[in-house]
Formats: structure tokens, C-alpha cells, sequence
């Protein structure tokens, strides 16, 4: 049984410990995250994926200058980078257009299907995914906010760890890192959250 000082050890900066502990206590034991080693690697990665379970929503509130940093492939120049800074939704319906099993940009799945949850999961497909491994794949589809709600913002993180097979790269943060999020965008803090997950999972 995970409590709520191990949570506060890893994630002192959390607001929301008491509120999400019961939920991961049902929710890890049921999609098999179970060892020590697997649980200080899922809290590490939620940990930065969430900002210390404070954030479970996709933030697309790009300026021009980020956007053509972070998605240069959509933003050639400063022109069509500016015509969009700061408007989240036509940000994520041209980023996420026509992948993920998205349509294209007037059909507003980026935004609809942006990510959500606390391993922020992205995509019409994947939303598709996790709504068929929980029986309910046409109400995720048709209301995806439900991913933030806290019994769907914690089993949709629990899920996709599940389906990844993450769980067998526990010992190895880097790999882990990849899986989730493609890249090793914040190692250095993950790490961190890693070796202090693993100071109360022992």
C-alpha cells in the first residue's frame, strides 16, 4: 500500500497527494505495476510528466519564437509561427493534424484529442486504445476531458505504462524516458525523482 508520505517524499510540491492515493492504490496493483523498482520508475516519470500531479492537461499556449523551436516542421518563419502564437487550440489542431490517427486541420482532433492525463496521452488513436481497454471507447472518444477527471487522469497514465511494457525497463530511467515520452526531455530531472522514489520503495 502506497501512503501518502512516500508520495510527498518523491513530490513535495504536490497539491493533490490525498486526493490521487486512493486511486493509484486500486489502479497500480490492477495493470501489474507492482515491484518497487516499477513503482519509483512510474512515480519519477509522472512526477515530471505532471509537475508533481499539478498539471494534467496539455499546455499549447506556444509564443511564435517556441513554436518554431519546438515544431519547425510547421512553422517555417516567423510569419506563420505569429499568426498562431498563443492561441492553444489552432496550435494543436495544425501540430497534431493527419497523425495519431488524427484527421486533418478542420477536423479539429489535435485539440479534441490533445494530451490529457498525467502521462498526457496524445492522439485519436491512442484515446481510441485506451477507451476499448476499458470498455468504453466510444465515450472517451466522444468526451475526452473525462482524462481529467482523477480516476481517468491516473488509470489512463497506469494503462499506457501497462500497454508499453514499461515496467520491464524499470531499473533503467533513460529507457523508460524514450517509451514515454520519445526523447529524454528532462533526464536530469527524472533522475532525480527516480533516486528519491527509490529512497521510500525499498
Amino acid at each position: 500500500m502506497i501512503t501518502s508520505d512516500q508520495l510527498i517524499h518523491i513530490m513535495p510540491n504536490s497539491k493533490n497527494i490525498d486526493l490521487y492515493l486512493p486511486i493509484f492504490n486500486d489502479r497500480l496493483p490492477f495493470w501489474k505495476i507492482l515491484t518497487n523498482q516499477q513503482m519509483a520508475a512510474f512515480f519519477a516519470t509522472i512526477a515530471e510528466e505532471s509537475e508533481e500531479l499539478n498539471v494534467i492537461e496539455e499546455n499549447l499556449n506556444y509564443s511564435a519564437t517556441a513554436l518554431l523551436a519546438t515544431f519547425p516542421t510547421h512553422f517555417s518563419n516567423i510569419e506563420t509561427a505569429q499568426a498562431v502564437a498563443r492561441k492553444p487550440q489552432q496550435i494543436a489542431n495544425i501540430v497534431y493534424a493527419n497523425r495519431m490517427g488524427n484527421g486533418n486541420v478542420a477536423s479539429g482532433d489535435g485539440w479534441k484529442y490533445r494530451g490529457r492525463g498525467f502521462i498526457q496521452i496524445t492522439g485519436l488513436s491512442i484515446y481510441s486504445d485506451y477507451g476499448q481497454a476499458t470498455g468504453r471507447r466510444d465515450l472517451i472518444l466522444e468526451k475526452p476531458d473525462l482524462l481529467l477527471q482523477p480516476n481517468d487522469a491516473v488509470n489512463s497514465a497506469c494503462w499506457f505504462w501497462w500497454s508499453r511494457g514499461v515496467s520491464k525497463y524499470a531499473g533503467n530511467i533513460q529507457e523508460v524516458t524514450r517509451i514515454v515520452n520519445g526523447g529524454l526531455n528532462g533526464i536530469q530531472q527524472r533522475e532525480k525523482y527516480y533516486a528519491k522514489a527509490l529512497e521510500v520503495f525499498v
